[in-house]
């Protein structure tokens, strides 16, 4: 195991003051150069050592932790760390709902077991290769290899979340055309064999489905699944899920085709291709660890869910999505990590039977690191993703990356802080209720913002030697995050 968890550390807190010791074993040695006063005072301030002050700021946070989860809802774990000393871990082994939270723990299992290299790769294969005029005499198969992130430019440039890593089927339409392919006299088919077909989790409330979280689950998804949907040109269109991914896919790809002269004369559907089948043309995705980047920025629940079905592909041999849950645990505890009281049951979060304690959200974000691919992966606090609208003007903004979490039961928040002038902060929190009310949504800000303060370093006149006959006592510690 890579270290214990953090709930089990014991720390005890001190200063403690240094002694200069003299050698008394030989005879003085007469002074062959002048010595110089030194420039500053022995006892002055200025030569407190850092961990004295990294003491007091670290025992302000804790006090300022302590305060806010006191005040929390009953069901709420936080554990923070800076530079790796404990700062708190409270009820840091209790198993909560982590809402989308979960999706730090399938994108460290996805980069671990896959790579952070990773490409999906989208082929088109024949039932026989093109002859020398281009004909492609029979079916041609537009096959999935589970790429979530597979779409038109159209509907990538409907929103930010779609535009940051989308693998554009008008290229692999270009490629089919560069191949030389001038008609099919067949069918264009739609493959997703790869995956199972579920299209939705079981364990979702229907209203998930209706408010299209996700768009319908398929190995071969275009455009998420969805049949028409808002634009720049049309704002108002309906966003309608398809009942048949693989042959919306395959009618996209082939009006893709007969635009650029391509005579497809058999129409479109589903079906899978021949294991034999020649390559026409392929084309993969951008590298892992740009997908987990968007579904953690933007916490984007379908692309969540089609990696958590890549890795149950990988590990298991099957694409679905209690082979990825179980894959997700399998990978993590071979790593070494303790999933006690942890279950995974999704790769979104959308799941409220999914259970996480803090401890392992922050192993895994402290095993990983501040500039892993995982934690650059995070939104970052006023400037992108889930947390592009929130801490804007405060500390946080620009130094705070997390991810999110929001069910009406659960609140989540977990990452990193960056801290200018001292070790930086991990931490994971975790919130629920029966319905989380304005004062449970609100401990995330509030620990956010505490967090954003640190350090809290004492001034000199706080730590400088004070006259036997001054005061005694120390500085109050503060109450709050703004102490």
């Amino acid at each position: 195991m890579r270290r214990l968890p953090l709930f089990l550390v014991l720390v005890a807190v001190g200063c403690g003051v240094g002694a200069v010791y003299a050698d008394a074993g030989g005879e003085t040695a007469e002074a062959s150069v002048e010595i110089q006063s030194p420039i500053t005072p022995v006892l002055s301030a200025r030569r407190v050592p850092d961990h004295i002050t990294e003491d007091i700021a670290d025992r302000r946070l804790t006090v300022s932790l302590t305060n806010l989860v006191g005040a929390a809802p009953q069901d709420t774990c936080l554990v923070v760390a800076a530079g790796g000393r404990p700062i708190i871990a409270h009820q840091a082994a209790t198993a909560l709902i982590p809402a989308s939270n979960e999706k730090v723990l399938v994108a460290a299992a996805a980069l671990d077991e896959l790579g952070p290299r990773f490409r999906y790769t989208t082929t088109v294969q024949a039932q026989v290769a093109p002859n020398g005029q281009g004909v492609v005499a029979g079916d041609l198969w537009l096959v999935g290899g589970g790429d979530p992130v597979l779409a038109t430019r159209r509907y990538a440039r409907s929103s930010d979340i779609q535009d940051e890593a989308h693998t554009s089927l008008e290229t692999l339409a270009d490629r089919v055309v560069a191949a030389g392919v001038t008609a099919v006299r067949g069918r264009v088919l739609g493959d997703e064999s790869r995956y199972d077909r579920e299209r939705y989790v079981d364990a979702w409330p229907s209203r998930f489905i209706d408010q299209n979280q996700t768009g319908p689950l398929s190995g071969l998804s275009v455009n998420d699944g969805f049949s028409s949907f808002p634009t720049s040109a049309d704002p108002g269109a309906v966003e309608s899920a398809s009942t048949n991914p693989p042959a919306l896919a395959a009618q996209t790809f082939a009006d893709l085709l007969t635009a650029r002269g391509v005579r497809v004369t058999g129409g479109a559907g589903a079906g899978t291709a021949p294991t034999r089948a020649p390559v026409v043309a392929e084309l993969r995705s951008a590298p892992l660890r740009d997908i987990t980047a968007q579904f953690l920025t933007w916490s984007d629940n379908q692309t969540a869910e089609l990696v958590n079905k890549e890795l149950g592909f990988a590990r298991n041999g099957q694409g679905t999505t209690a082979s990825g849950s179980d894959a997700v645990e399998a990978v993590l505890t071979d790593a070494g990590f303790d999933l006690a009281g942890s279950d995974a049951v999704d790769g979104s979060g959308l799941a409220g039977s999914n259970r996480v304690t803090c401890s392992l959200l922050y192993e895994v974000l402290a095993d990983a690191g501040p500039g892993s691919v995982l934690v650059r992966g995070l939104a970052v606090a006023g400037e992108t993703g889930t947390l592009a609208a929130t801490f804007n003007g405060t500390p946080a903004e620009g130094r705070l990356r997390a991810k999110t979490g929001s069910l009406n039961e659960a609140r989540g928040l977990s990452g990193v802080v960056t801290v200018p002038e001292g070790d930086d902060i991990t931490f994971a929190l975790l919130v629920n209720q029966d319905f989380v009310d304005a004062q449970g949504d609100a401990v995330r800000i509030d620990v956010g913002l505490a967090l954003a303060a640190y350090p809290q370093r004492p001034g000199l006149d706080q730590v400088a030697p004070r006259p036997l006959d001054g005061p005694a006592s120390a500085p109050a510690e503060p109450t709050g995050p703004g102490g």
